[in-house]
């Protein structure tokens, strides 16, 4: 997720936060586009962001990248909410309870890379050796005891979470619309943000791409309602071995 536009354009996309965390798409920083989420601790004994709802098994989707802007101070860690069962990883906090830690993470106030996270190894330390390993949230948090001060912020942008593969991609998708769909519009490149142009592609609903060996790369596309109407894009990760 690159955090790019407004949240009426869908730029928040699943984020969501308690009433004592303000959620905003920043356009003052970002690890790349042109903004990135903002989240700012300001009232109350909680801070919590949800950033990723929709369900998907981390046991076929393992791995976690994002980008990260986390200032001294601020005590975050994530909790992936695997079949009904908390799984805490450390972040910029050491929260006890934690089975894992993310590698390397600097809090310093300046951008940083995770990639890589095995979500799927973190998980079976809770859930067991089980078949499906169904990650229905993502959060952010400083849990148990805020230590984290009022009015601190931290940021996130391009979370991503992928498996890596070989060959082409191949793509497919679909959107529906009370006018019907028009046209699509899309784009293949290496930036997470990327916008795609109001030049249709035509009708079609499938692509075959290909990232270069050991590198992300990233599908954008946005449909055009029958109305003529430009829709928000959805942004989609390609890795490869």
């Amino acid at each position: 997720m690159p955090f790019e536009g407004t949240p009426e354009d869908g730029a928040l996309g699943e984020c969501t936060a308690g009433a004592g965390v303000k959620l905003e798409i920043d356009p003052t920083q970002k690890a790349s586009g042109n903004s990135s989420l903002k989240a700012t601790f300001t009232q109350g004994n909680a801070l919590r962001v949800i950033a990723h709802q929709t369900p998907f098994d981390a046991a076929q989707v393992p791995y976690l990248a994002f980008d990260y802007c986390v200032p001294a101070g601020v005590q975050v860690d994530i909790a992936f909410v695997v079949n009904g069962s908390t799984v805490l990883v450390n972040f910029t906090d050491n929260e006890s309870g934690a089975v894992s830690r993310l590698p390397g993470i600097i809090a310093d106030g300046q951008w940083h890379r995770v990639e890589g996270f095995d979500i799927s190894a973190a998980a079976r330390q809770v859930v067991g050796n089980v078949r499906a390993l169904t990650v229905s949230r993502v959060v952010f948090g400083d849990f148990n005891t805020v230590e984290t001060p009022l009015e601190s912020s931290f940021w996130i942008d391009n979370l991503t979470v992928y498996r890596p593969g070989t060959g082409r991609a191949e793509l497919t998708w679909k959107a529906t619309d009370p006018t019907g769909i028009a046209a699509y519009s899309y784009i293949f490149d290496d930036q997470p943000g990327t916008m795609p142009d109001t030049e249709a592609e035509g009708r079609e609903r499938q692509a075959s791409v290909e990232a270069p060996a050991g590198s992300f790369r990233f599908f954008h596309i946005r449909a055009q309602d029958g109305a003529g109407h430009w829709g928000p894009a959805a942004h989609f990760c390609v890795a490869q071995q």
